[in-house]
């Protein structure tokens, strides 16, 4: 026999209050993520879906994000990289890499 239960809507929201206090995540919704944090460049690779080569090429290029750190330790804001995109899309570029 299935039973059905009635909550108000306070009720919902405190039972939704509580699971995001645990750390639990609605489906569907993403993670948030921090705007300064510093990406190497494998991970800027696997969030732009290309190579690791190809992003050093495009790292290289004028107007390409700001690297912080030397050689090896390059690193770069996600939010910049993010930023990129965005204006490499605007300027009419479809496929970036």
């Amino acid at each position: 026999m299935t039973q059905v239960v009635v909550l108000t809507k306070e009720e919902l929201e405190q039972i939704i209050e509580s699971a995001v206090a645990k750390g639990v995540r609605m489906a569907g919704s993403a993670p948030a993520h921090d705007p300064d944090e510093l990406l190497d460049a494998r991970q800027v690779a696997d969030l732009l879906g290309c190579s690791v080569d190809t992003w050093y090429r495009r790292a290289a290029e004028p107007g390409a994000p700001p690297a912080i750190g030397g050689a090896r330790n390059r690193r770069w804001r996600r939010g910049a990289v993010m930023a990129w995109v965005k204006q490499q899309e605007r300027a009419g570029r479809k496929k970036i890499w």
